[in-house]
């Protein structure tokens, strides 16, 4: 058995499909990161004298803080002055898809570890080349957050009711109907946002999401603030990115 720590350069990105939405997460680094790797192996077993087997445990960590979102929320000057260039342009459907995506820094971050346990089939000889290959289950553990820019949340709530309560209550409702709020992987927060419209618990969500890092004003933000029912701290709560989705 071998025992192999070290580093490697991978460029990992991270698709997240669900509930007719969608996010992609990508790495800072063009080129890739460097990050750290433990691989085990087995003794090889040999069928005969070019083909065996070896049992394989990788594993290995990611950090991803970049973003691909449409263009028409992006807060890049130059992918504002940009947009009018490229509207007057004639391009195919699959380029046109492309330059409507940038990728940007939205203050969301997801990080996580892979380790899987495979083992790997190989042919050739091993004193000169060989080639493998293997299958096996593998475990995934991230933990972050993601914006999915969903408009129709957005006009929920800027327009969900005339009253305080009745906003904060379709607040709620909205975030535990969508699956964005789940009580196993952070009971404070979903005790928080299922009595928004009871006593101050706005005001301590709101706190809450600072402590983590994930208060941040948006669109959203600025109008619920200029309703006048609120104040400044209380108007971050309801757009923040936490209460968007959040992955433990």
């Amino acid at each position: 058995m071998s025992i192999n720590p070290g580093i490697t350069l991978e460029k990992v990105t991270l698709s997240i499909q669900g509930r007719n939405r969608d996010a992609t997460m990508v790495q800072q680094d063009d080129l890739g990161k460097i990050s750290w790797l433990l691989d085990v192996k087995s003794p090889e077993y040999q069928f005969n004298e070019y083909f065996g087997v070896n049992l394989l445990l990788h594993t290995s960590n990611f950090y991803l803080n970049r973003q691909s979102i449409p263009k028409i929320f992006s807060n890049s000057p130059s992918v504002i002055n940009s947009s009018d260039e490229d509207s007057g342009s004639s391009e195919p459907n699959d380029s046109g898809k492309k330059n409507r995506r940038v990728i940007e820094d939205v203050y969301t971050n997801v990080e996580g570890r892979y380790s899987m346990l495979v083992p790997i089939f190989y042919l050739g000889n091993p004193d000169t080349f060989r080639f493998g290959f293997g299958f096996g289950p593998a475990h995934v553990k991230l933990k972050g957050n993601v914006d999915f820019k969903d408009p129709a949340s957005n006009l929920l709530l800027i327009y969900s009711g005339p009253s305080r309560n009745d906003f904060l209550n379709h607040v709620s409702a909205y975030q535990f109907a969508s699956g964005n709020i789940n009580p196993n992987t952070d009971p404070t927060l979903s005790y928080l946002v299922a009595n928004l419209s009871s006593g101050n618990h706005l005001e301590l969500t709101a706190y809450y999401l600072a402590s983590q890092g994930l208060l941040r004003p948006d669109l959203a933000a600025v109008t619920i603030f200029q309703s006048g029912k609120y104040n400044a701290l209380e108007a971050l709560a309801p757009s923040s990115k936490k209460m968007d989705t959040h992955m433990n």
